[in-house]
């Protein structure tokens, strides 16, 4: 009995074991499955609303992505985008530069050494011809003149008794008084001496221009342009003491390149500005240097502003434009809607809404007003100024505003 009630225990147990195992088993489908049921309801809840979306167009998702491609295919310019080419002429023209100065101008110098006892014109006074600069002391030269002057009378008073003894003696010699060695003799001192006073006279001139040198006087009409010397200082000879300009009188020394000065001529018209403004003025073309510079192979030319108003300055810094070549006429359009332009250039042109690749050929270029005569496109066609990609041919244009 123990042994059977032994057994019996022992199946008791495994039986109870192997009842927990199915019983856990069980469970765990049990709740698989309701999961794998809820999720498969979700799904077809979810194909069935997008599908009941649009239940008459079962291909709509195609047709919007078809709608996307044709949009990102069309592409959108500004109206600052393109420009229209047009039939116009075109100068070729070359770029110059130089400084304004003054057509007549001059420097004002000390003519001996001195020490300056007045100044009466400072820089950018208006003087006239004449009018006094500079005085110097001058009490040297005085007496110097005061000396000669004294001379002067003395080889005077010499010659007039030379005269009167040659007078006497030409009478004597009549006579027979005198031999006629005594009244030659008597005519050569009267000579000797008259050039004795032409002598003494010529010093008397030279220290009269001395001190009438010793004011120095304007030698034309103008405006101070510099002033290098003040009262109580000594001047050397020669030394500059101002700088005299004619600002009614402005000229513009320029270089030109080395293309251009086959072209240059005489009457000329330059357009040219002045540094920091844009105001437009015309200088025509009066000299030409023979010779050009051997560095820089450019040439020296001279021209007369023709706009005298007062509003130019003298050392002003110029650019302009020259044209150096007959105008051309054709179909004009700015380089930068050229794109490979120095290898089978061609412009993009705009043709029934689409874009076109259009080959050109360039027959006048001017790279200052960076503009260009091409053929291969018509009068008011659309031009593109943008660069564009290869791929850009055929597609569509749409243009804002």
């Amino acid at each position: 009995m123990l042994y059977r009630s032994g057994l019996i225990t022992y199946l008791s147990k495994s039986q109870l074991s192997h009842a927990l195992t199915i019983q856990f088993s069980l469970n765990l489908y049990k709740q698989l499955t309701l999961g794998s049921l809820l999720l498969g309801t979700l799904l077809l809840a979810t194909g069935c609303g997008h599908k009941t979306d649009n239940p008459a167009n079962p291909n709509g998702s195609a047709t919007s992505a078809a709608s996307a491609s044709a949009q990102t295919n069309v592409l959108e310019f500004a109206a600052s985008d393109l420009i229209q080419a047009k039939i116009s002429s075109l100068q070729s023209q070359a770029s110059i530069t130089g400084s304004l100065r003054a057509e007549h101008s001059t420097t004002v110098q000390a003519p001996f050494s001195g020490t300056v006892t007045d100044v009466t014109a400072r820089e950018g006074s208006a003087v006239h011809k004449g009018m006094v600069l500079v005085r110097l002391n001058n009490q040297d030269n005085s007496a110097r003149l005061s000396q000669a002057e004294a001379n002067l009378a003395g080889a005077n008073a010499q010659l007039q008794l030379a005269k009167s003894l040659e007078s006497r003696n030409a009478q004597l010699y009549q006579k027979g008084f005198i031999s006629q060695f005594e009244y030659q003799r008597s005519q050569t001192d009267a000579h000797a001496q008259q050039q004795q006073v032409n002598a003494q006279q010529s010093m008397v001139n030279i220290a009269k221009k001395q001190v009438n040198d010793s004011v120095i006087k304007a030698p034309m009409s103008g405006i101070i342009a510099k002033r290098q010397v003040d009262i109580g200082q000594t001047v050397a000879p020669n030394q500059t003491l101002f700088e005299l300009v004619d600002p009614n009188a402005l000229e513009l020394q320029g270089t030109a390149p080395a293309q251009v000065q086959a072209f240059l001529q005489v009457g000329q018209i330059i357009n040219f500005t002045v540094a920091n403004s844009t105001t437009p003025f015309k200088a025509q073309i009066t000299r030409i240097s023979p010779q050009a510079d051997a560095a820089s192979r450019s040439l020296t030319f001279f021209a007369r502003v023709l706009d005298q108003s007062g509003v130019l300055k003298i050392g002003q810094f110029v650019q302009g434009n020259l044209a150096y070549a007959p105008a051309r006429q054709g179909i004009l359009v700015p380089l930068s809607a050229i794109q490979s332009i120095n290898n089978s250039p061609f412009v993009w042109v705009i043709r029934h809404n689409k874009l076109e690749k259009q080959p050109v050929s360039l027959f006048e270029k001017d790279n200052v007003s960076n503009q260009a005569l091409v053929n291969g496109i018509n009068d008011g066609e659309q031009v593109v100024l943008v660069p564009l990609a290869e791929g850009a041919a055929g597609r569509t244009v749409h243009i804002s505003t």
